[in-house]
């Protein structure tokens, strides 16, 4: 007997899976491995043996059809984010009409961004190109030149006086754009952020850019010159490595280290306002300051106090920017006022709450970046806890009855 995966997709929305089914579906949308859509019982039973070494709660020997009518889904991941695997898998496959009564659909966000200097002076930056690279010129990184005389720079960066030090390059709700640094630093920005830097740091002792909202780092390495990113309440300094740097205003900060060692260091409500040539104190003595390992992620909170953790799987902080693979929305135990930040950031949309739970319990799953906030919005439904409404371009979110 064959199973297919599209239709037992189909009875997990509808909420007419077994158990069993519930539980195998869940498995693939939290793991990701419904690599085919057409399976036997054997193959089922097999994926059930692998459910059952994930989460140890399952008699294991059993048959497909001989597994406890129980609610083992709950043990997999709490509630459940829908991911539209078969669309994932499948991108030809036709619209869904469930999506019919979305009339009004919002497109996910693109490549934009805006270069300044310090005069004010602005570039739009092509949405056609997906990042920029900065040396003594200023190019795309498909190698196309930018005239930075839009910006009243008529000469080579690295030689730009005290008034055209600072240039930043940011992104606005529901935009997405990358930089490589004069030292090869290749920054991606998330989207409503901002990284601010020096037009001719890599001349100067240290490293020192300044970061509001997202933004990953692959550093280049160099011994004798620290990197360091200051944002609003902590500094990060690195001589070398990968990393993720969530610092979006009124939200917590958040590093997460994939590759090399860096230093977290508390800085307090008052960061300084504009990057600057001089140097930045060294603080290895600060007991304050916590040393990351790889896998591990500091949480900086409002009171300025640190606390770390050792993650599963440090690459899902950085799914968003698509380094491996397209980049995607990975949840993790995300809870709804954070989920509702980040659909709002992506798809510039005003999001209104309108629940009354106050236990809203947790999101687990993923889903294409490209994918328009109807879909992002029907694989919420399938959960069965809110109900989402889009109106013009704000994003109504009820209890679900």
């Amino acid at each position: 007997m064959k199973y297919k995966a599209k239709s037992l997709f189909e009875k997990y929305q509808s909420g007419n899976c077994s158990p069993d089914e519930k539980a195998v579906v869940e498995n693939w949308l939290t793991f990701g491995e419904a690599t085919k859509l057409d399976l036997t019982e054997a193959e089922l039973d097999d994926d059930l043996q692998v459910l059952h070494k994930r989460i140890n709660t399952i008699p294991a020997g059993k048959g497909f059809k001989n597994w406890p009518r129980i609610g083992i889904a709950a043990a997999v991941i709490g509630i459940a984010l829908c991911t539209w695997l078969y669309r994932s898998y499948h991108p030809g496959a036709g619209q869904d009409p469930a999506l019919a009564k979305y009339k009004k659909d919002i497109a996910p966000g693109g490549n934009r961004a805006v270069l300044t200097a310090a005069n004010g002076k602005t570039i739009t930056l092509s949405a056609a190109k997906t990042g920029i690279a900065v040396s003594d010129e200023i190019k795309y990184n498909d190698g196309t030149k930018i005239d930075p005389s839009a910006l009243g720079i008529n000469h080579p960066l690295s030689t730009a006086n005290e008034k055209e030090l600072a240039l930043n390059i940011a992104t606005p709700r529901g935009g997405t754009y990358s930089i490589i640094l004069q030292d090869g630093t290749k920054v991606w920005l998330n989207a409503d952020s901002k990284l601010e830097f020096l037009s001719n740091y890599w001349n100067k002792a240290q490293r020192i850019v300044k970061l509001i909202g997202e933004a990953y780092f692959e550093v280049a390495k160099d011994a004798k010159r620290p990197f360091i990113v200051q944002s609003a309440g902590q500094k990060v300094t690195v001589l070398g490595t990968h990393f993720n740097i969530s610092a979006y205003k009124g939200e917590a900060i958040k590093t997460t280290l994939l590759e090399g060692t860096v230093r977290v260091t508390p800085s307090g409500p008052t960061p300084s306002s504009r990057v600057t040539g001089g140097s930045v104190k060294d603080e290895d003595k600060n007991s304050e300051a916590v040393v990351l390992k790889p896998s591990q992620q500091t949480t900086l909170d409002k009171t300025f106090k640190i606390r770390l953790q050792t993650l599963l799987d440090a690459e899902h902080a950085i799914a968003w920017a698509g380094i491996k693979d397209k980049p995607v929305f990975m949840f993790r135990n995300e809870n709804l006022p954070s989920l509702l930040r980040k659909i709002s950031r992506w798809y510039d949309v005003e999001t209104i709450d309108q629940t009354t739970k106050k236990n809203y319990g947790s999101f687990n799953g993923a889903i294409q970046r490209d994918s328009p906030l109807s879909v992002m919005v029907k694989m919420l439904e399938a959960t069965q806890t809110f109900h989402f409404r889009i109106e013009g371009r704000k994003l109504i979110v009820t209890d679900w009855r």
